[in-house]
């Protein structure tokens, strides 16, 4: 089992410069609703790193193209969280749920309900 963190961004250090300037001059364009609540200008929130350390799952993290080539076929609006159990790919957290989202704890809490309900993770 693992949990896929799958940007709606490309891979590289220019594309990653583009996207820290992007979504801080004008967030409301930015494609990325997954890279703006959990990054700063740089570097990784520090909750949301203490949070995913916290995970009793393996957690990998794909830019767009970089997920279409390892999951070809898949149609998955991007971002998105996804968990894979065995061959099946479950959405946990969709494009839609993170832009409607405001801040990384409200993500946290969204996604640790989701894999609860998957039974991926205990409450507590």
């Amino acid at each position: 089992m693992k949990l896929l963190f799958v940007y709606n961004a490309d891979a590289g250090f220019v594309s990653g410069m583009m996207d820290s300037i992007h979504k801080t001059v004008s967030p409301e364009t930015y494609e990325c609703a997954l890279c703006q609540l959990t990054y700063g200008l740089f570097t990784m929130d520090k909750s949301w790193r203490t949070y995913l350390q916290s995970l009793p799952i393996e957690s990998v993290f794909f830019h767009r193209e970089e997920f279409k080539s390892a999951y070809p076929g898949t149609t998955f609006s991007l971002p998105v969280i996804l968990l894979e159990r065995g061959e099946t790919l479950l959405e946990l957290v969709s494009a839609e749920q993170m832009g409607a989202l405001s801040d990384v704890n409200s993500l946290i809490s969204t996604l640790d309900s989701a894999l609860m309900n998957a039974g991926a993770r205990e409450p507590g």
